[in-house]
Order: structure tokens, then sequence, then C-alpha cells
């Protein structure tokens, strides 16, 4: 009777795992379902800022919960608006420095060891650490002595507290 029970619960065990395992597939979404949006939302402003952009995708395929899809379409729309608005430069500043007028945007996601990974990157000027700096001082984010003595990857990383933008 005990082996019966212990095979028994065995068995349903497995049942119990291959049901939780087709519930979370069927939660996955191809982040496509996002990244579809974007091609629009980048034309626009490009238009809006008055730059060209050439965009590209890749990745549309991995997976993702979609609740965590969700969570992650605002943040991807700032941070290309950001690429946009702040990376690249304007066509006659791009020629100036010998760069092709139209800047290249680029959204790509792969999944590796069960993480996702999303980039996001631009061919532009990247971020401008001296001005990123005065504007932490000026707006009282850092003192000017700290702001001083940070490196470059800590100032980076500033980027991400809420209300910092070196945009006037």
């Amino acid at each position: 009777i005990f082996k019966t029970y212990r095979d028994d619960m065995a068995l349903r065990d497995i049942l119990l795992n291959e049901l939780y395992e087709d519930v979370l597939r069927m939660r996955m979404l191809p982040l496509s379902t996002v990244f579809e949006t974007f091609p629009r939302a980048v034309r626009d402003m490009a238009k809006l800022f008055k730059k060209e952009i050439a965009f590209q995708m890749t990745g549309g395929e991995t997976t993702l919960d979609k609740k965590i899809i969700e969570k992650l379409t605002s943040p991807l729309i700032h941070l290309l608006r950001n690429c946009i608005d702040h990376g690249i430069e304007t066509p006659q500043e791009r020629l100036a420095q010998g760069k092709q007028a139209t800047g290249t945007v680029a959204v790509s996601a792969h999944q590796e060891s069960g993480h996702v990974e999303i980039r996001v990157t631009d061919d532009g000027r990247g971020i401008q650490t001296d001005k990123l700096r005065q504007r932490l001082i000026k707006r009282g984010t850092l003192s000017e002595e700290k702001a001083r003595t940070l490196g470059e990857a800590e100032l980076v990383i500033t980027i991400f507290l809420p209300s910092v933008s070196t945009s006037e």
C-alpha cells in the first residue's frame, strides 16, 4: 500500500510540474508584440527632433512573460526617445563630424542562460559627461565636490536617477 501511495504522489508531482510549465508557457509572448510599435514611434520622434534615423530591430522572437512585456513598453520607448533626442546628432552635425547624415538606433533582444537581455543602442555622440556633471551640480542632485570626484562610469549611472536630464 505504501508503494502505491508513493507512486501516486510521484505521478501527481510530475503532472503538477507539467501543468505549471504549461501555464508558464501560455503566459510567454514574443517581444515582437511590443517591438512592432517601435518603428512608427521612432519615425514620429525623428520627425519631431528633425533627425534622420535608420531603425533596426532584432530578437523579436525572444519570449517573455506578458506582465513583464507590459511593464517594459514605456521604459523602452523612453530609451528610444533619449537616443533620438540626446544621442543622435542633427544631420548637419553628423556630416560635420564625418559621419553619415542618418543615425542608427537599434533594439535587440536575446535569451542567455535563462535571462533575457534587451539592448537599446545608437551611433550618436554618447552621453555628454561634462554637461551631465554640470547639470547635476546646478540642480543640486550632487554637491560640486562629489560631482567632480565621480569617475565617468559612476557619473553615467546617475542618468537613471529620477529627474536627471541634460535636456534644456
